[in-house]
């Protein structure tokens, strides 16, 4: 997504701020280049963090190579500087101090180049994608700045978190909060999924393959709808009046919930209420059924509108699932 929008002070581009001298093209002492990376490295530890999805940040490298650190200035200090601008941001991604310089750090849109400002210095600066790869892996290790699509598979979390029944062998009401947390747990990742780009592990959430194979489509038609827009989530937040309602069955009974979901952006937002089935499977909950149904929503241009969702076997049957699946396929193609 992106995240920066640049002000340019018009005043700027006269004054002393300026990177280059007007008559000889040189280095003006001014520049970011002369003003920061200029002295060498203070020895102090590189401390690297990274926001998370609760929008908290924590500890994701440490750098105390000189080697590394070297390099990462090298890097920093021939990025594109623009001096005396204003920056209208959102958090960073990254952020790190050297030499007593805040950094702040961000992956633009389309998930190839960084970004950068230093608190206090009125300035912007964005790297080549050579350089953002470089600066990305010494700041964090890794070789990819970001996956250009959410992932969706059941290996994205090494420890996914499982929803436990009171009672192995049954289903009842009182695994209402239980089944409650699982399903924001899942509409959190996937509204970041689909506006942020985001890793969603729908194996958390979902056993019924063919149910996961259309939340992959949806996950990924919608993030091709809406992940180059500049609106990212910054969280969600439900209403006190969800509402679940257990139902006996032959298969141990199940579990509806309506939950009226707010999807907070850095800019706007919307909200919808989403509906739930949820069973017990050898002693953990799992949803069997998911539908939003707002006007214009995927699930209401693919399943269709007014859909009453109380069938917990329904992804198992193989005609009903195969006809959704040529909607979805149909849909997908035309939205592209």
């Amino acid at each position: 997504m992106k995240r920066i929008t640049i002000l340019f002070t018009i005043a700027g581009l006269l004054l002393a701020g300026c990177s280059l001298d007007a008559k000889s093209g040189s280095i003006n002492n001014d520049s970011t280049k002369q003003r920061v990376y200029s002295n060498s490295w203070d020895g102090n530890t590189v401390i690297v963090e990274q926001r998370n999805h609760d929008e908290e940040y924590e500890t994701v490298n440490e750098i105390i190579d000189t080697a590394e650190v070297e390099e990462l200035i090298k890097a920093l200090g021939n990025a594109d500087w623009q001096e005396n601008i204003k920056v209208d941001i959102m958090p960073p991604d990254y952020r790190f101090i050297w030499n007593s310089f805040k950094h702040n750090v961000w992956v633009n849109q389309n998930g190839n180049r960084l970004e950068l400002i230093i608190e206090g210095q009125s300035n912007y600066g964005s790297l080549t994608e050579n350089s953002s790869e470089v600066v990305f892996e010494i700041l964090t290790g890794k070789k990819r700045i970001t996956e250009t699509m959410p992932r969706t598979e059941e290996n994205v979390l090494k420890n996914p978190p499982k929803y436990i029944a009171k009672n192995k062998g049954e289903l009842s009401v009182q695994d209402s909060d239980t089944a409650y947390e699982m399903c924001v747990s899942a509409l959190n990742d996937y509204y970041r999924a689909i506006w942020n780009g985001s890793d969603i592990d729908l194996g958390s959430y979902i056993d019924n393959e063919n149910l996961k194979q259309y939340t992959q489509g949806k996950v990924r038609s919608q993030y091709d709808l809406y992940g180059n827009l500049d609106s990212q989530v910054k969280n969600i937040t439900i209403d006190d009046a969800w509402e679940a309602e257990f139902t006996d069955d032959a298969d141990g009974g199940f579990l509806y919930l309506i939950i009226p979901v707010h999807i907070h952006k850095f800019t706007g937002g919307y909200g919808e209420g989403v509906e739930f089935l949820v069973r017990n499977t050898n002693g953990k909950l799992v949803i069997v059924d998911w539908y939003a149904g707002g006007k214009d929503s995927y699930d209401f241009m693919v399943r269709g509108e007014n859909q009453t969702i109380d069938d917990p076997n329904i992804w198992n049957n193989s005609e009903w699932v195969e006809k959704l699946h040529s909607k979805q396929n149909e849909f997908s193609g035309s939205t592209r």
